[in-house]
This record gives C-alpha cells, structure tokens and sequence, in this order.
C-alpha cells in the first residue's frame, strides 16, 4: 500500500521523498504552475462512463460508501473527515505494468480530464494517490477491487461540455487510453493558455459556458421559425 497526499487549500510546496518507490506525500502549491501534469481519461464505453459520471464528476458519500470498512488510503480518510465534505470523488487506474507506470507519476494538483464520444465531460484535480486493495473493493466490488486498486482522489471537480476536437492542437486528436500529456503537447497548451491550471480552471468552464449558451440561442432561433 503507498499514500501520496495534497493538501489542496495549503501553501508551500514540501514533498518527502518517496518509500519503498510507492509512498509520497506532499502539498499543492498555489500560484505557479510549476511542473502540473494533464492526464487524459478517455471512456467511451457505457459501464466505464457511468462509473466516471458517479464516482469521479458527482462524487459518492464516504460514510456510506465505506462503512464497516477500515480505510488504509490516506488521501480517502483525509477527505472524509474534513468538516463540510459531502462528496468523495475518485477514480482508479488499472494494476498492470505501463499503466501502474504511468500513474505512479501522478502528483498532488495534476489534472484529469474526462473525454467520452468526442466530447469532454469534466476536469478534476488530484488531491492524492494511494494503493488500497480494500478501499478499491468498498467502490468496485471483489472482483474489480483487485484489478483496479490503484486509486486517485480528487478535491476540485468541475462537469463540463466541451467538444473534444476544439483543443486537438493541445490535446491531439485521438482520445485511445489512459495517457499523460506529452511534453509537446502540454507546452503548446501552457503557451495558449498560460498554464494547466488556467486551462483546467479557466478555458475550459468558459466554453462548456459559451457551448450552453450557443445551444440556448439555436433552440430559440428554431422555434421562432414559422
């Protein structure tokens, strides 16, 4: 089992290093962006949409979730038991090799964005990571638990509409698994946008904004035809 924690509200930047190649924990830093990292989480398929929809973008009740469990993911307990919490947003990444590779590399503020059927559905920032067999089978079940075991947990969340294909020069223009942006792509984005964070919190909620509206105006040009 390995932790790595951020504390999402908290200044300074201050990491330990890393026990046993699974165990980090450290802060998110306000203001720069410094080294944030992008992750793009395509799920196009029915069963893993409406498993992002619930337990990534809406988020579940920890009490209820977890009950009768005895949680060794400290991101999940640290979340939990702050006052106010009502939701509890996480995803998990699959226990192989280039995938645990890849998530092994998720650090507290990072970003992941959520793409189905062309279309981006929602944003959210990494508050932690941890390995948690037990935590993973109180979400999925005994059976995916153990595959899915390697979990991330979020802090800020945002439900979006966005047509994928409008950020293909930052993004590129094919959305096939579970992948960290690449260097090039994310310096285009940071060069655009200025930052992963203005694009995460800013772009992209002002376009789900401009989409709605756009689609507001089209119903109405329609039923004001004759």
């Amino acid at each position: 089992m390995g932790c790595r924690r951020g504390f999402g509200l908290a200044v300074g930047d201050t990491e330990s290093p890393r026990v046993g190649g699974q165990i980090r924990i450290g802060s998110v830093a306000q203001g720069a962006d410094g080294d944030r990292q992008l992750y793009v989480v395509p799920v196009s398929a029915r069963a893993p949409r409406a498993r992002a929809d619930r337990f990534a973008i809406k988020g579940v009740e920890p009490s209820a979730l977890l009950r009768g469990v005895e949680s060794d993911c400290e991101p999940v307990a640290e979340l939990s038991a702050r006052d106010g919490e009502q939701r509890l947003h996480v995803w998990a990444v699959r226990s192989s090799g280039h995938l645990r590779g890849t998530w092994s590399r998720i650090a507290p503020g990072d970003w992941f964005l959520f793409v189905s059927r062309g279309r981006i559905f929602g944003v959210a920032r990494v508050f932690g990571t941890c390995e948690s067999r037990a935590t993973a089978t109180a979400l999925w079940g005994p059976t995916d638990g153990s595959e899915f075991r390697l979990l991330v947990v979020f802090d800020r969340v945002q439900e979006l509409d966005v047509p994928a294909w409008e950020y293909r020069s930052v993004l590129g223009g094919r959305f096939i698994g579970f992948r960290r942006l690449s260097d090039d792509f994310r310096g285009a984005l940071v060069r655009k946008f200025g930052s992963v964070d203005d694009f995460a919190q800013r772009e992209l909620p002002r376009a789900t904004a401009r989409a709605a509206e756009e689609d507001g105006d089209d119903r109405a040009t329609r039923r004001a035809k004759p």
